[in-house]
Order: structure tokens, then sequence, then C-alpha cells
């Protein structure tokens, strides 16, 4: 029995030692790396790589995701360094009881070649979208800045370089950087993009307005920004472009020389030819681009007027008004309005065809009011001076022909113009006369048909 149980101890003895010896050279039972079983390996052997089992996980934009199988790009890891085990060989038998699970860091080779192959022909580089820059929107109120879309363009040396970098840094699990893609070259933090949307902003805080009393230009937003052109010193104002559009506001609204449409006292509507006439609106465009310009410029709103070099009685667009003399040169018959009430009327004598002075059909207006005039000129049918005394005068245009009284005659009216008229002037009775003076302002027109 001595011996039996001798032989039992040298036998658990030299298992003891055997266990003890191994267990110095070897992991412990139960013993992981990041969950994965590393029981029984020789210690010497933990630092090798060896074949990963793992995929590689590649997560990237717009939901697109890859899995790359270890073997595919010949992946192999091994713990960064040497672990360091917590197991004391002695004590060897105790360790089929427990656990012993360590969390490493793990370095990684793998074949390049293999890596790009499978990158350029990995969803990442299928259906990509372009970036598309940062840029400004028009709204009803000005710009606002549209962000860039980053989209889903990458470049295969980006995405291999991305995809290197996690693992040489030990990670198998990968979110694609942003440095992997394709760049927007313009985001709503640029700089000059924002400077732009200020630019644009003032402009549309910058009103101008001009007053036709019946009707306004407003000049705002958009359409003074469409006035600049971009330098590479930023923003310039095109003269020839504001003057341009300036000039088309004249012309819409300028009545100097033009047709014009009228309706008589009998409620006929003639219209006046433009030529011999001198009464309307002239706007002067380079005094007004001028100002305008300098008020754009300044970001000053103003409602205001155009620079003229003639001016009529009225803005509205019936620019005659209810203040008016109305000649019938067929009838010889002038009418007098003040605010719309005819206030006087009666017979004329116009200007007499045959020595071809016939007084013009015209919208002039009334330039100056004179008391005790004498006129003076040449008789057209002698050629000899004359002086004739007047008790009131009145300019209608620019070529000395008015309206006045003619004290000298007894009858007016009918066909008197034709054999014994005027030398383009039209003669009056005295009230008629009396009645301009005293109630007619300078500046009114003077409408003959």
């Amino acid at each position: 029995m001595k011996r039996i149980a001798l032989g039992i101890l040298v036998a658990l003895a030299l298992v003891y030692g055997g266990g003890a010896y191994y267990f110095s050279q070897h992991t412990f039972p139960n013993t992981s790396f990041n969950g994965e079983d590393r029981s029984y390996e020789s210690v010497s052997e933990l630092h090798s790589y060896r074949d990963a089992e793992k995929p590689v996980q590649i997560t990237g934009r717009g939901g697109k995701e890859l899995s790359i199988p270890a073997e595919d790009i010949s992946l192999k890891k091994k713990p960064a360094g040497t672990p360091e085990l917590a197991q004391n060989a002695v004590a060897w038998p105790v360790a089929f009881f427990n656990t012993y699970p360590y969390q490493v860091e793990y370095t990684y080779e793998y074949n390049e070649e293999q890596l790009g192959q499978v990158l350029s022909e990995s969803v990442f580089m299928q259906e990509q979208t372009d970036p598309v820059n940062a840029s400004l929107q028009q709204e009803e109120d000005g710009y606002v800045i549209v962000p860039e879309e980053v989209g889903t363009k990458i470049e295969p040396e980006k995405l291999q370089q991305a995809v290197a970098e996690e693992l040489d840094q030990g990670n198998t699990v990968i979110t694609l950087p942003d440095t992997a893609y394709v760049q927007p070259a313009i985001t709503q933090e640029d700089t000059a993009l924002q400077e732009e949307q200020a630019f644009f902003n003032s402009l549309y805080e910058t009103k101008i307005v001009y007053d036709f009393e019946d009707r306004e230009y407003v000049f705002t937003g958009q359409t003074l920004i469409d006035l600049y052109d971009k330098t590479a010193d930023g923003y310039e104002i095109n003269y020839d472009r504001t003057r341009a559009m300036l000039a088309d506001m004249a012309t819409e609204t300028d009545t100097f020389g033009q047709d014009r449409e009228f309706t008589t006292y009998y409620g006929n509507t003639i219209t006046i030819p433009g030529g011999p006439s001198v009464y309307g609106w002239l706007m002067d465009v380079d005094s007004t681009t001028d100002e305008f310009i300098g008020w754009v410029e300044e970001r000053h709103s103003e409602v205001t007027t155009p620079f003229y070099f003639h001016k009529a009685m009225n803005r509205e667009t019936d620019e005659i008004g209810d203040t008016y003399i109305e000649i019938d040169l067929d009838d010889q018959w002038m009418y007098v309005y003040l605010e719309g009430e005819l206030i006087d009327e009666g017979p004329t004598v116009s200007g007499q065809p045959s020595f071809g002075t016939p007084t013009p059909v015209a919208v002039n207006f009334i330039i100056d009011k004179m008391k005790d005039r004498v006129l003076r000129g040449i008789e057209p049918e002698s050629g000899e001076e004359y002086e004739t005394p007047v008790d009131y005068w009145f300019s209608i245009n620019w070529s000395d022909v008015g309206i006045h009284n003619s004290t000298w005659r007894t009858e007016f009216g009918g066909d008197i113009y034709q054999w014994l008229g005027s030398y383009g002037c039209i003669n009056v009775p005295d009230h008629l006369a009396r009645t301009i003076y005293d109630y007619i302002p300078i500046g009114t027109p003077v409408i003959s048909y």
C-alpha cells in the first residue's frame, strides 16, 4: 500500500510539475483576447501575426456599407506589444475553474494590392453623387445661403488611404472620414460667399422710388444687383447699364415732342402731333443717372423725381390736367378751363394761312404773362416792320407765337382768319385776355387744333 501511495504521489508531483512548466510557457485555459479564445497558446507566439477571423466592416455616406472578408486582403493580426498575462503557473490547477479575459490592441498587416482591388470594385465607387457648393438663393426679401451638399463622390486613392490608416491604427470597424470624399469647393462658412450675401442684401434694403404722382418706378433688390458687374476687386456698378435703365424710364414717361391724344370740348378724341409742340416733360437722363448711382453706392433710399430739361404743369399720365386753354382752329373758338371748370369762352382770330403764318396745331403752354406790350415784327406781304401795342400778351412757344387781345378788331371768329388773320398769334377779345391774365397761371397748357 505504501508503494502504491508513493507512486500516486510521485505521479501527481510529475503531473503538477509538468503542468506548472507547461503553463509557464502557455496561456491558461479560458484565456481570451477581446472575446477571442486564446487558451493553451504559446506565450512566445502571442505577439506573432496570425490570420484574422473577422471581416473588415466599412461604413460610408449614403448608407453604403462594405464587408471585406479577411482572406480577401490577406489580413493578419497580432497584439500590439507583448500582453502581460495575469497568470501564475504554479496555480495552474485552479485555472480550469476561472476565466482570463484580456482587452488588447491589435496591429494588422494586409496586402495593399488586394485591398486596392477590393475597394476599387466596391459599392463606394458606384452610383456616386457629386458634391454641390454652397450658394446664394434669391428669396422675396433678399438672399439666403443654401448649405453645401457633401455628396458621395470618392477617389480610389483617398478611399484606400482612409481604410489603410484605420487598419494601421488597429481598427477593423471603420467609418469613412470626410477626408476620403471629394469636398465642396465652397461651404456655407466661406467668407467670400458671406460677403457676397451681405452685399446683395444691402441692395435689397436700398429702395429708390421715382414718383410720377399716379404711378411709381421702384428700383430695389435684384434690379439694383443686376446693375453691377463682378470684377477682380469685387462688384462695380455699370454706368451704361444704369443709364440705359433710366433712359427706358424716360422713354416711357417723357412727353415733350410726343404725339398725344386730347378730348375736345365736343368730346371727340383727337391726336395732336408732337413735332411743333413745346409742352411736356423731358428728362435729363445723365444728371438723373449720376444722382441715382450716388444713392445706390451709398445705399441711400429715396422717394424722388428725375432731373428735367423741360417740365410740364402736371406730372400725372394726363399731363394736361384740368386747367388748360383749348383753341379750336376750325371753329375759331377758345375755351378757358380752371380746375375742370369752363370759366370763359369766346371767338378768336388765328394765323392767316395765305400769309404762310397759320397758327400751329400743337400743345404749347403759357410761357409768360405781360401787360402793355408792343409787338414788333416784319409784315409778310410788305416786308416792312410793324409795331403794334397790346394790353395783354401771353407767349405760348419759342417762335414768337402768343395770345393777345386785339383792340383794333371789331369782330372775331368765323372765317376772318382766312382773309384777315394774324401772323400766327391768336387774337382774342379783351374779356378772354383778362380772364387768362387774372386766373390762368404760367405753365398752363395751350392746345390748338
